[in-house]
Protein backbone atom coordinates (compact mmCIF):
# COMPACT_ATOMS: atom_id res chain seq x y z
CA UNK A 1 0.00 0.00 0.00
CA UNK A 2 1.44 3.91 -0.48
CA UNK A 3 -0.55 6.85 -1.18
CA UNK A 4 -0.96 7.64 -4.45
CA UNK A 5 -2.44 11.19 -4.47
CA UNK A 6 -3.66 14.19 -1.77
CA UNK A 7 -5.51 16.98 -2.58
CA UNK A 8 -8.39 19.02 -1.70
CA UNK A 9 -11.15 16.80 -3.24
CA UNK A 10 -9.80 13.42 -2.50
CA UNK A 11 -6.87 11.01 -1.38
CA UNK A 12 -6.59 8.14 -3.11
CA UNK A 13 -4.28 5.19 -1.58
CA UNK A 14 -2.93 2.68 -4.00
CA UNK A 15 -2.57 -1.11 -3.39
CA UNK A 16 -1.13 -4.30 -5.43
CA UNK A 17 -1.58 -8.24 -4.97
CA UNK A 18 0.06 -10.60 -6.19
CA UNK A 19 -2.62 -13.50 -6.42
CA UNK A 20 -1.53 -17.09 -7.76
CA UNK A 21 -0.81 -16.04 -11.97
CA UNK A 22 -3.29 -13.50 -10.93
CA UNK A 23 -2.20 -9.45 -10.38
CA UNK A 24 -5.04 -6.81 -8.67
CA UNK A 25 -3.99 -2.83 -8.65
CA UNK A 26 -6.58 -1.47 -6.50
CA UNK A 27 -7.10 2.68 -5.96
CA UNK A 28 -9.19 3.20 -2.62
CA UNK A 29 -10.64 6.60 -3.31
CA UNK A 30 -11.73 9.08 -0.46
CA UNK A 31 -13.32 11.82 -0.79
CA UNK A 32 -13.27 14.82 1.14
CA UNK A 33 -16.86 15.91 1.19
CA UNK A 34 -18.65 12.43 0.30
CA UNK A 35 -19.90 9.03 2.47
CA UNK A 36 -18.59 7.35 -0.94
CA UNK A 37 -15.49 4.98 -0.43
CA UNK A 38 -14.82 4.40 -4.20
CA UNK A 39 -12.50 0.94 -5.02
CA UNK A 40 -11.13 1.59 -8.72
CA UNK A 41 -9.97 -2.03 -9.64
CA UNK A 42 -7.76 -3.50 -12.39
CA UNK A 43 -6.95 -7.09 -12.56
CA UNK A 44 -5.09 -9.31 -14.87
CA UNK A 45 -7.43 -12.87 -14.20
CA UNK A 46 -5.30 -15.78 -15.25
CA UNK A 47 -6.75 -18.39 -13.04
CA UNK A 48 -8.74 -21.83 -13.04
CA UNK A 49 -11.52 -23.01 -10.96
CA UNK A 50 -11.48 -19.60 -8.46
CA UNK A 51 -13.97 -17.25 -7.75
CA UNK A 52 -13.07 -14.10 -6.84
CA UNK A 53 -14.89 -12.04 -4.03
CA UNK A 54 -14.43 -9.06 -2.09
CA UNK A 55 -16.35 -8.98 1.43
CA UNK A 56 -17.32 -5.76 3.86
CA UNK A 57 -17.88 -7.29 7.74
CA UNK A 58 -20.19 -4.13 8.48
CA UNK A 59 -21.26 -3.48 11.70
CA UNK A 60 -25.37 -3.81 10.95
CA UNK A 61 -27.89 -5.74 13.01
CA UNK A 62 -30.68 -7.09 10.66
CA UNK A 63 -32.16 -10.04 9.23
CA UNK A 64 -32.86 -8.89 5.83
CA UNK A 65 -30.99 -7.16 2.87
CA UNK A 66 -32.40 -4.76 -0.48
CA UNK A 67 -31.06 -5.61 -3.82
CA UNK A 68 -32.05 -3.60 -6.78
CA UNK A 69 -33.41 -5.53 -9.37
CA UNK A 70 -34.71 -3.87 -12.81
CA UNK A 71 -37.60 -1.32 -12.26
CA UNK A 72 -37.29 -1.95 -8.33
CA UNK A 73 -35.94 -3.25 -5.07
CA UNK A 74 -36.62 -6.95 -3.63
CA UNK A 75 -35.31 -7.96 0.29
CA UNK A 76 -33.98 -10.80 0.85
CA UNK A 77 -32.99 -12.47 4.20
CA UNK A 78 -29.62 -12.74 5.61
CA UNK A 79 -29.72 -15.64 7.48
CA UNK A 80 -29.57 -19.34 6.08
CA UNK A 81 -32.43 -20.87 8.42
CA UNK A 82 -34.59 -22.84 5.81
CA UNK A 83 -32.85 -25.15 3.25
CA UNK A 84 -34.28 -22.95 0.10
CA UNK A 85 -31.85 -19.91 2.37
CA UNK A 86 -29.15 -22.22 2.20
CA UNK A 87 -29.58 -23.23 -1.58
CA UNK A 88 -28.88 -19.49 -2.24
CA UNK A 89 -24.89 -19.70 -2.13
CA UNK A 90 -25.35 -16.00 -3.80
CA UNK A 91 -27.83 -14.04 -5.36
CA UNK A 92 -28.32 -11.76 -8.04
CA UNK A 93 -28.66 -7.81 -7.66
CA UNK A 94 -28.10 -4.68 -9.63
CA UNK A 95 -26.37 -1.50 -8.84
CA UNK A 96 -26.88 -1.90 -4.90
CA UNK A 97 -27.68 -3.71 -2.38
CA UNK A 98 -28.04 -2.65 1.47
CA UNK A 99 -28.41 -3.61 4.82
CA UNK A 100 -29.71 -1.60 7.14
CA UNK A 101 -30.94 -0.83 11.07
CA UNK A 102 -32.73 1.78 12.36
CA UNK A 103 -31.10 5.10 12.22
CA UNK A 104 -28.27 3.74 10.15
CA UNK A 105 -27.04 1.33 7.18
CA UNK A 106 -24.63 0.22 4.93
CA UNK A 107 -24.67 0.05 0.93
CA UNK A 108 -22.21 -1.51 -1.68
CA UNK A 109 -22.71 0.17 -4.76
CA UNK A 110 -21.04 -1.30 -8.38
CA UNK A 111 -20.64 -0.95 -11.72
CA UNK A 112 -20.95 -4.20 -13.65
CA UNK A 113 -20.97 -6.77 -11.16
CA UNK A 114 -24.28 -8.39 -10.31
CA UNK A 115 -23.62 -11.44 -7.94
CA UNK A 116 -23.86 -11.11 -4.39
CA UNK A 117 -24.21 -13.08 -0.72
CA UNK A 118 -24.62 -11.96 2.04
CA UNK A 119 -24.36 -13.62 5.87
CA UNK A 120 -24.96 -11.75 8.95
CA UNK A 121 -22.97 -8.87 8.87
CA UNK A 122 -20.46 -9.83 6.31
CA UNK A 123 -21.31 -8.26 2.61
CA UNK A 124 -19.53 -10.06 -0.44
CA UNK A 125 -19.25 -9.66 -3.78
CA UNK A 126 -18.66 -11.47 -6.66
CA UNK A 127 -15.99 -10.17 -8.88
CA UNK A 128 -14.05 -12.91 -11.24
CA UNK A 129 -14.83 -16.27 -12.21
CA UNK A 130 -12.63 -19.09 -13.59
CA UNK A 131 -14.83 -22.06 -14.59
CA UNK A 132 -13.23 -24.18 -17.53
CA UNK A 133 -17.05 -25.42 -18.45
CA UNK A 134 -18.77 -24.33 -20.38
CA UNK A 135 -16.36 -21.72 -21.91
CA UNK A 136 -12.76 -22.66 -20.83
CA UNK A 137 -11.41 -18.95 -21.33
CA UNK A 138 -14.08 -17.29 -19.40
CA UNK A 139 -13.00 -13.83 -17.67
CA UNK A 140 -9.59 -14.36 -18.58
CA UNK A 141 -8.04 -11.28 -19.51
CA UNK A 142 -7.72 -7.80 -18.07
CA UNK A 143 -10.41 -6.68 -16.37
CA UNK A 144 -11.49 -2.60 -15.13
CA UNK A 145 -14.53 -2.35 -12.40
CA UNK A 146 -15.12 -0.04 -9.69
CA UNK A 147 -17.66 -0.73 -6.67
CA UNK A 148 -17.90 1.64 -3.37
CA UNK A 149 -19.12 1.34 -0.15
CA UNK A 150 -21.90 3.80 0.88
CA UNK A 151 -22.37 4.42 4.47
CA UNK A 152 -25.23 6.45 5.22
CA UNK A 153 -27.87 8.00 7.63
CA UNK A 154 -31.29 6.25 7.85
CA UNK A 155 -32.18 3.66 5.62
CA UNK A 156 -31.45 2.84 1.72
CA UNK A 157 -34.49 5.20 0.83
CA UNK A 158 -33.71 7.83 3.11
CA UNK A 159 -30.06 8.03 1.54
CA UNK A 160 -31.10 8.07 -1.85
CA UNK A 161 -28.80 5.36 -2.74
CA UNK A 162 -30.60 4.60 -5.54
CA UNK A 163 -29.31 7.78 -7.08
CA UNK A 164 -25.68 7.22 -5.53
CA UNK A 165 -25.61 4.06 -7.29
CA UNK A 166 -26.48 5.90 -10.83
CA UNK A 167 -24.13 8.69 -10.31
CA UNK A 168 -21.72 5.84 -10.31
CA UNK A 169 -22.61 4.31 -13.22
CA UNK A 170 -23.20 7.40 -15.01
CA UNK A 171 -20.62 9.89 -13.44
CA UNK A 172 -20.52 13.24 -14.97
CA UNK A 173 -18.03 14.50 -17.25
CA UNK A 174 -16.28 17.65 -16.77
CA UNK A 175 -14.69 18.86 -19.69
CA UNK A 176 -12.83 22.41 -20.01
CA UNK A 177 -13.68 25.22 -22.55
CA UNK A 178 -12.69 28.77 -23.50
CA UNK A 179 -15.08 31.08 -22.13
CA UNK A 180 -17.83 32.49 -24.75
CA UNK A 181 -19.97 35.52 -24.99
CA UNK A 182 -23.43 34.24 -24.79
CA UNK A 183 -25.21 33.61 -21.93
CA UNK A 184 -26.43 30.51 -19.86
CA UNK A 185 -28.69 30.29 -16.79
CA UNK A 186 -26.75 29.21 -13.64
CA UNK A 187 -29.39 26.09 -13.46
CA UNK A 188 -30.63 24.15 -16.88
CA UNK A 189 -31.48 20.86 -17.56
CA UNK A 190 -33.35 19.39 -20.78
CA UNK A 191 -36.06 18.01 -18.95
CA UNK A 192 -37.66 19.73 -15.76
CA UNK A 193 -39.04 17.26 -13.64
CA UNK A 194 -39.86 17.30 -10.06
CA UNK A 195 -39.32 13.29 -8.89
CA UNK A 196 -37.69 12.13 -5.83
CA UNK A 197 -37.82 8.38 -5.64
CA UNK A 198 -39.62 8.30 -9.17
CA UNK A 199 -36.82 7.65 -12.20
CA UNK A 200 -36.83 9.18 -15.51
CA UNK A 201 -35.67 5.89 -16.45
CA UNK A 202 -35.82 6.20 -20.43
CA UNK A 203 -35.89 9.19 -23.02
CA UNK A 204 -35.85 7.67 -26.59
CA UNK A 205 -37.44 8.27 -30.23
CA UNK A 206 -40.07 6.35 -30.46
CA UNK A 207 -40.61 3.05 -32.73
CA UNK A 208 -42.03 4.33 -35.14
CA UNK A 209 -40.45 7.39 -35.18
CA UNK A 210 -43.51 9.63 -35.08
CA UNK A 211 -43.25 10.13 -31.05
CA UNK A 212 -40.69 10.48 -28.34
CA UNK A 213 -40.77 7.70 -25.19
CA UNK A 214 -40.17 8.68 -21.58
CA UNK A 215 -40.35 5.72 -19.55
CA UNK A 216 -40.85 6.21 -15.30
CA UNK A 217 -41.26 3.93 -12.14
CA UNK A 218 -41.45 4.54 -8.58
CA UNK A 219 -38.08 3.03 -6.81
CA UNK A 220 -38.83 3.04 -3.22
CA UNK A 221 -42.42 0.90 -2.73
CA UNK A 222 -44.05 4.48 -2.10
CA UNK A 223 -46.93 6.56 -3.61
CA UNK A 224 -45.18 10.04 -5.35
CA UNK A 225 -47.04 12.71 -7.56
CA UNK A 226 -44.74 14.17 -9.70
CA UNK A 227 -44.44 17.05 -12.29
CA UNK A 228 -42.21 16.91 -15.50
CA UNK A 229 -41.93 19.52 -18.32
CA UNK A 230 -41.40 18.94 -21.56
CA UNK A 231 -38.61 21.23 -23.32
CA UNK A 232 -40.38 21.45 -26.91
CA UNK A 233 -43.82 22.20 -28.29
CA UNK A 234 -45.96 18.96 -28.61
CA UNK A 235 -49.36 18.70 -29.78
CA UNK A 236 -50.74 15.20 -27.75
CA UNK A 237 -49.55 13.20 -24.64
CA UNK A 238 -50.45 9.94 -24.12
CA UNK A 239 -50.40 6.86 -21.55
CA UNK A 240 -48.58 3.77 -23.57
CA UNK A 241 -47.98 0.54 -22.54
CA UNK A 242 -44.08 -1.38 -22.99
CA UNK A 243 -45.01 -1.98 -26.95
CA UNK A 244 -45.44 2.34 -27.23
CA UNK A 245 -49.19 1.62 -28.10
CA UNK A 246 -51.51 4.55 -27.12
CA UNK A 247 -53.65 4.01 -23.93
CA UNK A 248 -55.35 7.07 -22.63
CA UNK A 249 -54.34 10.82 -23.49
CA UNK A 250 -52.91 12.74 -20.72
CA UNK A 251 -53.77 16.40 -20.11
CA UNK A 252 -50.93 18.60 -20.32
CA UNK A 253 -50.26 22.48 -20.16
CA UNK A 254 -47.22 23.61 -23.04
CA UNK A 255 -45.98 20.46 -22.87
CA UNK A 256 -46.03 20.14 -18.45
CA UNK A 257 -47.97 17.04 -16.82
CA UNK A 258 -48.63 16.22 -13.40
CA UNK A 259 -48.71 11.71 -12.78
CA UNK A 260 -49.57 9.47 -10.11
CA UNK A 261 -47.52 7.08 -9.29
CA UNK A 262 -48.20 3.65 -7.24
CA UNK A 263 -45.45 1.77 -5.18
CA UNK A 264 -42.94 0.33 -8.16
CA UNK A 265 -45.07 1.46 -10.50
CA UNK A 266 -43.79 1.45 -14.37
CA UNK A 267 -45.66 4.28 -16.88
CA UNK A 268 -44.41 4.75 -20.97
CA UNK A 269 -45.47 8.35 -22.00
CA UNK A 270 -45.55 8.93 -25.46
CA UNK A 271 -45.33 12.25 -26.49
CA UNK A 272 -46.66 13.89 -30.26
CA UNK A 273 -44.43 16.77 -31.23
Amino acid sequence: MKLHSTGPIQDVLRFRWKLNESEITQEMILYHQDRRIDFKTRVHWNEAHKLLKVGFPVDIVTDKATYEIPFGALERPTHRNTSWEQAQYEVCGHRFVDVSEHGYGVSLLNDCKYGYDIQGSTIRLSLLRAPKWPDHSADLGEHEFTYSLYPHKGDWREAHTLRRAAELNHPAEVTEVERGQGKLPSVQSLIQFTGQHVVLDSIKPSEDGWASILRLYESSGGRERITLQWPQSCKEIFLSDALEHELEAIEHQDGLIELQFAPYEIKTIRIHH
